[in-house]
């Protein structure tokens, strides 16, 4: 199923707040959240609850697409949590996420394989109680630290990175103990990120400044982890009336991270491209965006742009490192074995030296129950990208019916038309939707 499908429901459908939120998939009558204001403000407290809260969100739907065949996808994703507060400030938190078509294979008692359900922790963890601005969280959580909404470079405690088609959707968290002070308007956390298995040196540690200036944030930060180089950080959001500006940028100097590059050099000829390192250069990752949102009537937009200067400007290398790491010829694994430092499928990643993704919507258009949205992914250097286009119809809150369609363009070797440009179109009915 063409996955921009989920992204017209969780643009339409999505919360009021434009900005990622720690805790923000359930509306507010479920649960009292936890703001990012409740970690940078003195005093800010928890609700004490007899009981324990439960929720949730599900989103089922079955779609036709249409491109050189036609497709049947049918997907359910859903989330459980629960929310612990027996003592004032004292909490415990989890979240389950539920995906189908089932993912996973394990060996069943007959000696054969059964396929098994999708089915992750996604958050675990306490919060203690606070004592003088001071206060700690253990487990398994998303930190939520960074300010960019399609791309967050400065956010290196993810455990994985934000997916600009589905900005506000499940990213992966990371295991680790959170230390936080908060003298005045200024908050300062400490984070201590473990690996699973890990080594003491396979830990990572990162420090945050964040410095509240009337409606305005900074904040600053550093990651350290052994024998890798430092990173620092920087965050700053800017809201101008409806409109909030934000931008971030991570440094880094002596990386060792794998350079791709033309080669005039015989034995690499057959690759087309040689590897280096970029040990004595400064790497930067930057970007700037602004979002707008409006409640009645139900409009909003979102535009950003990423610069990575340890990309390589055109996708034309990786496209050929692509080739190479697939082949099978001999003189081409022979190439490939001689290089130094050796390349991976992880140079393969990245948005591009230049980037930009945009998003707009239209909720209930005048009341009708119909919706509009359109997102566009580019990268800037090749000139090749995607445009989504999407109208809904939701007569209720739990049906609906929507139509998307996606049409790529570039050159050839462009990062997003590699395999050709053209269309596809994408039509289905949403037969279960929303929080409960």
């Amino acid at each position: 199923m063409n996955r921009m499908a989920v992204l017209l429901y969780a643009v339409l459908l999505s919360s009021p707040a434009i900005a990622q939120e720690e805790d923000g998939m359930f509306s507010a009558d479920m649960i009292e959240e936890e703001s990012p204001a409740a970690d940078t403000v003195p005093g800010s407290e928890f609700e004490v609850s007899e009981r324990i809260e439960w929720g949730g969100d599900l989103d089922a739907r079955l779609a036709l697409t249409f491109d050189e065949g036609t497709e049947v996808g049918f997907d359910i994703d859903a989330s459980l949590f629960f929310d612990a507060r027996p003592r004032k400030e004292y909490r415990v938190y989890g979240r389950l996420g539920f995906s189908y078509p089932f993912s996973a294979s394990v060996a069943g008692a007959d000696g054969g394989e059964t396929e098994t359900g999708d089915i992750r922790v996604e958050e675990l963890y306490t919060d203690l109680p606070r004592t003088g601005g001071w206060s700690v969280r253990f487990g398994l959580f998303n930190s939520g630290w960074g300010t960019g909404y399609f791309f967050s470079p400065a956010d290196t405690l993810g455990g994985s990175t934000i997916d600009p088609e589905e900005p506000e959707g499940y990213r992966r968290a990371s295991a680790a103990l959170r230390i936080a002070f908060v003298p005045g308007t200024t908050g300062l956390s400490t984070y201590i990120v473990f690996e699973e298995p890990g080594r003491p040196e396979d830990l990572t540690f990162v420090q945050t400044v964040d410095v509240v200036l009337g409606r305005s944030e900074l904040g600053l930060g550093a990651t350290y982890r052994y024998e890798e180089p430092l990173i620092t950080m920087f965050t700053l959001s800017l809201p101008a009336g409806d409109v909030d500006l934000f931008a971030e940028a991570a440094f880094v100097y002596g990386s060792n991270r794998v350079v791709l590059s033309e080669t005039d050099d015989p034995l690499f000829s057959i690759l087309g491209f040689e590897t280096a390192t970029a040990e004595d250069e400064w790497l930067i990752d930057a970007t700037v965006g602004l979002s707008y949102f409006r409640a009645r009537p139900a409009v909003r937009f979102a535009a950003q742009y990423l610069y990575s200067s340890g990309d390589y400007g055109t996708f034309t290398l990786s496209d050929r490192l692509l080739n190479a790491l697939t082949s099978e010829d001999p003189a081409v694994l022979a190439a490939l074995s001689l290089l130094d430092p050796a390349p991976g499928a992880g140079e393969l990643t990245g948005f591009g030296r230049h980037a930009l993704a945009a998003s707009a919507s239209w909720t209930d258009v005048a009341e009708s129950g119909f919706g509009v949205s359109c997102f566009i992914l580019a990268d800037i250097g090749d000139a090749s990208g995607y445009v989504s286009p999407a109208v809904e119809y939701r007569p209720s809150d739990e049906i609906g019916l929507f139509a998307e369609a996606e049409f790529r363009f570039g050159g050839d070797g462009g990062r997003y038309s590699r395999e050709g440009t053209g269309w596809n179109l994408t039509c289905g009915a949403v037969f279960g939707a929303g929080t409960f």
